[in-house]
């Protein structure tokens, strides 16, 4: 009865912790733009809430160049993912404030269109980092994952019950 019940917790463990999500929505997409290859991905919230993390030419090298903005928002096309479809707004490539308002750049299935954002509205980023200089990153989402994932070890493993009294009596 023991066996079976710690099988079952093992299991019940490292099910959620498979199961829990990370932040992302989807995996890095290569694209090329200027003849350099870039790792493309999108974050979602607010530019208040993002602003200290990504909003830099490290992860939005058009931040503060619109035309460069256009260009990187017409390279990533419309298939590859990321919120677009029904002619809904992609992701913006926001390269601007003014005043409160993000001011960016978003791809849909029919064209390229203005998507401004007031600072505290939660919208979709994106954003990309040459692809030779990409790291993976290691974000809150990963924390439970890795908590399930060890407490099933802990209870597969378990502590084991050692006789120690045929040691003693050497």
């Amino acid at each position: 009865m023991v066996k079976f019940k710690k099988i079952f917790l093992a299991l019940v463990t490292v099910a959620l912790g498979a199961t829990s999500s990370g932040a992302m929505a989807i995996a890095d997409v290569p694209i090329e733009v200027g003849g350099t290859i870039y790792n493309f991905n999108y974050v979602t919230g607010s530019y208040t809430a993002l602003s200290s993390t990504y909003f830099n030419t490290t992860y939005m090298p058009w931040w503060g160049d619109k035309a460069s903005a256009i260009d990187f928002a017409t390279a990533i096309g419309v298939d590859l993912g990321y919120p677009n479809n029904s002619g809904s707004l992609g992701p913006s490539f926001a390269h601007n404030l003014i005043g409160s308002v993000v001011r960016g750049k978003a791809y849909s299935d029919v064209g390229l269109y203005t998507n401004d954002a007031n600072v505290d509205t939660s919208n979709s980023y994106a954003i990309i980092m040459p692809a030779s200089a990409a790291v993976p990153e290691i974000d809150g989402a990963l924390i439970p994952q890795v908590g399930l994932l060890l407490a099933g070890l802990f209870i597969i493993l378990g502590r084991r019950k050692e006789n120690t009294e045929p040691m003693l009596a050497v």
